[in-house]
């Protein structure tokens, strides 16, 4: 039976998670440094977040819409008509519940029920608030299309202590302050994961919680830029640290280092590309075109057309398309593969940091 224990004394010499840390923190005070006093662009970028986040978080379980309807259900000015955009619009409502009164929340049992009761509650189905009622699975598809057992959770009959005994831990371990709050964040997230306590939305509840234990703590960068994004555009990675932390899990032999890895570099990103986006409106508005090139000149790695979407839901394909076609006159851009498969890759000198 797994312990819900921290700290992990192995990770207080762990070269590669020290080193992880500390570049969090550096990408936190350079937030802080950028953002002191801004409170007009700030507004308008966390507007736009919780939008890009509620639509990232349900893109990763496959819930989608199409990208008008998406926006419109995702900011709240359109009521949800399809099963999968009632899902959209209730986890705009556990999100904004969560990034509105995190200061006032605690995770406890009752709190996830909340959220969990919130997230449903538009789907019309009796799931939400509730506890798993019978054993599930993590499965995945394989190259056959056959379904295999990638983890096995908590039993539904242990689930209701199990959830006890996690919030407890964490509360105590973070009361004593032994341990680095985003750690701490990373474990309970895990292990939440692990539990997978209900019997639908553990994804997005775990995404929903990974932001309140952020913000308790003042890690505010994922109030406007979408740390979901990030974790969409690195899904594989994503579900390769969760398998590998998970291994061993049960019998207290799992490796927690894998998935607080993925989770420091994920909220590092975030914390970049938050400060990007607030630097880029500097002075006068800028235009949706040099949005598009600073999401371009400020991506790490290779990108689609895809992710400039979802990263930026208000600008329309045919403006997207349009830059892409002038930066790639302009040598600015490198063309990866061809057809639906086909990425970029940023070639030009500005905006590197």
């Amino acid at each position: 039976m797994h312990l819900f224990e921290y700290p992990w004394p192995e990770l207080a010499s762990d070269p590669t998670i020290l080193g992880l840390l500390a570049e969090t923190e550096r990408g936190r005070g350079a937030w802080e440094a950028v953002s002191d006093g801004r409170a007009a662009p700030l507004s308008s970028m966390a507007s736009d977040t919780r939008i890009m986040s509620t639509l990232a978080s349900n893109a990763i379980e496959g819930i989608r819409t199409t990208p008008e309807r998406g926006l419109a259900v995702a900011g709240g000015i359109a009521a949800p008509c399809t099963h999968d955009e009632r899902e959209i619009a209730g986890y705009r409502d556990a999100l904004t519940l969560v990034q509105e009164n995190h200061g006032a929340m605690e995770p406890t049992p009752g709190l996830i029920l909340q959220l969990h009761r919130d997230l449903y509650r538009r789907s019309g189905e009796s799931i939400g608030g509730r506890f798993k009622d019978s054993d599930n699975v993590i499965a995945e598809v394989g190259p056959d299309g056959a379904l295999s057992t990638r983890f096995k959770p908590v039993s539904a009959s242990r689930t209701p202590d199990a959830v006890e005994e996690l919030c407890r831990a964490w509360s105590a371990a973070h009361e004593a302050g032994g341990v680095s709050p985003l750690l701490l964040c990373g474990a309970f997230v895990l292990d939440f994961t692990c539990i997978h306590p209900f019997s639908d939305g553990n994804g997005r509840m775990s995404r929903i919680l990974t932001q309140l234990l952020l913000l308790k703590d003042g890690y505010d960068a994922v109030l406007y830029s979408p740390l979901e994004a990030v974790i969409e555009r690195r899904r594989p990675e994503y579900y390769d640290a969760l398998q590998a932390s998970s291994m061993g899990w049960h019998e207290n032999a799992s490796d927690p280092r894998p998935f607080l890895a993925f989770h420091l570099e994920a909220l590092t990103e975030c914390q970049q590309e938050a400060r990007r986006r607030l630097e880029g409106r500097g002075g006068a508005p800028t235009s949706k075109g040099d949005r598009v090139v600073e999401f371009m000149a400020f991506h790490q790695g290779p990108f689609r057309k895809a992710d400039i979407l979802a990263a930026l839901p208000d600008i329309s394909e045919i403006t997207v398309k349009r830059v892409l076609a002038q930066a790639r006159r302009d040598g600015l851009l490198e063309l990866l593969g061809s057809g639906r498969s086909s990425a970029y890759l940023w070639r030009g000198d500005v905006g590197r940091p």
